[in-house]
């Protein structure tokens, strides 16, 4: 279906099966979340039944950060280089691979082939988790561009979310949780092999009708470089590092933290759920004000400073140990904190245009790995001795850090300046 036509020489088309094509993505994208965050919320159980530490079971988390710095490089050039359908295709295949691995890790003496599993998921995630400015770009015209990025983006926190309900139900069986979670996945993952396209037969934008053609391999270096040499991107590589890192390190060790204060792996399941739930509403808020207003920077400078202020107000929280004010923090977080994920990748893809979109998003993420990577195994450390409080307000002057990088940062959104442009030389011509 059409819904639109304009730009009669380069024949922009916007088609209505986008919103299917984006769905297929949040399928897959869904899917390799909830095999991320599987064991974060029954940490204490899976160590239990492997007759493992905690430091391993934090590890099957950790894998997915750590994986990611050598895999994006590939998952940049499948995407901007081979496409989007080639590049999804494989994430979704390791995906359905790693699921299935881990599901025949039914026995405590299993846990290496669990950590096989996890690891296949793990290269799976930067084919998946690098293409929302691409699915966003392929398919939405400029006006639904940020509002497509930001529904892309938090499938993976939804995935997350599901991923924290989930395990406490079967905390007692393990081996169930991971062959139902295997049944998701496939189910999932083979609708999206069987229906996603990379593009639709005619460009959704002006912009998208001037670069379609796929990179090359040298494009895509001379890209990299282009990137690292440009101070505003690397202030908001920074920035975006930290916000990134510190929400996936929450997310991996929020039972651990709760543990100290008497709660069981029920409460973070909870606790967890609601971080999520409640991004998806900031997202959703954030995302249609950038498509309207385009104030990238100052949606990012607010995120970041709201959510240190939230952060710190959980800490502040524990001690007093009482669930619904807790949740009432944990939703601030996630509020706060989530939309710095879509807007930093659709701000990346503006400053880098005419750079293919995955490639500034792949490093934008990279960031957060490495960051993430660092807080997880210090902070693990902080709350083995019992040190949550000085771990918390580690995440909060972080937090507040990156907003103040963030200030610097001359944004020019090179991608709407050249749709404008060239909308201004048609109507002239």
């Amino acid at each position: 279906e059409q819904e639109s036509l304009s730009n009669e020489d380069k024949g922009v088309i916007i088609y209505g099966q986008r919103w299917w094509q984006i769905l297929f993505y949040c399928l897959i994208n869904f899917s390799n979340g909830i095999l991320w965050i599987t064991f974060a919320p029954i940490a204490s159980e899976t160590a239990n039944f492997y007759g493992v530490t905690l430091n391993y079971v934090n590890a099957l988390s950790l894998v997915f950060m750590i994986v990611y710095l050598p895999v994006v490089f590939f998952a940049s050039w499948a995407l901007d280089v081979k496409g989007l359908r080639f590049g999804l295709s494989v994430g979704c295949i390791l995906t359905i691979l790693g699921g299935w691995v881990r599901a025949c890790a039914f026995k405590s003496s299993l846990f290496w082939v669990l950590m096989i599993g996890q690891t296949l998921a793990a290269i799976a995630q930067p084919f998946i988790l690098n293409a929302p400015p691409k699915v966003a770009s392929n398919w939405f015209p400029e006006n639904e561009r940020t509002t497509a990025t930001t529904i892309c983006s938090v499938a993976n926190p939804i995935g997350v979310a599901i991923g924290f309900l989930i395990p406490p139900i079967f905390s007692d069986n393990i081996p169930i949780l991971l062959a139902i979670e295997a049944v998701i996945v496939t189910i999932f993952g083979l609708v999206m092999l069987i229906f996603t396209r990379s593009k639709p037969p005619t460009p959704p934008s002006i912009s998208q009708a001037s670069t379609d053609e796929e990179f090359s391999i040298s494009q895509l270096a001379q890209a990299t470089k282009s990137l690292f040499t440009d101070i505003h991107y690397i202030l908001l590589l920074i920035a975006f590092g930290i916000g990134l890192g510190c929400y996936n390190t929450l997310a991996t060790l929020l039972e651990q933290i709760l543990i100290v204060y008497g709660f069981g792996d029920a409460a973070a399941g909870l606790l967890g759920a609601l971080v999520i739930l409640c991004g998806l509403c900031g997202a959703g808020i954030s995302g249609y004000i950038a498509d309207t207003l385009h104030c990238y920077k100052l949606l990012l400078f607010i995120a970041f400073s709201f959510g240190a202020l939230s952060i710190a107000a959980f800490v502040l929280v524990l001690e007093a140990r009482n669930l619904v004010i807790l949740g009432f923090s944990a939703a601030l977080i996630g509020f706060c904190i989530t939309p710095v994920i879509p807007l930093g990748l659709e701000l990346g893809c503006e400053i880098s245009y005419p750079i293919g979109e995955a490639t500034p998003s792949g490093f934008l993420l990279a960031s957060g790995q490495i960051v993430g990577i660092a807080t997880t195994i210090g902070l693990t450390e902080l709350i083995n001795q019992e040190r949550v409080l000085l771990a918390g307000w580690i995440c909060v002057l972080a937090v507040a850090f990156a907003a103040l990088v963030i200030l610097p940062m001359k944004v020019t959104l090179r991608r709407r300046e050249f749709e404008q442009n060239r909308l201004k030389l048609q109507v002239q011509t």
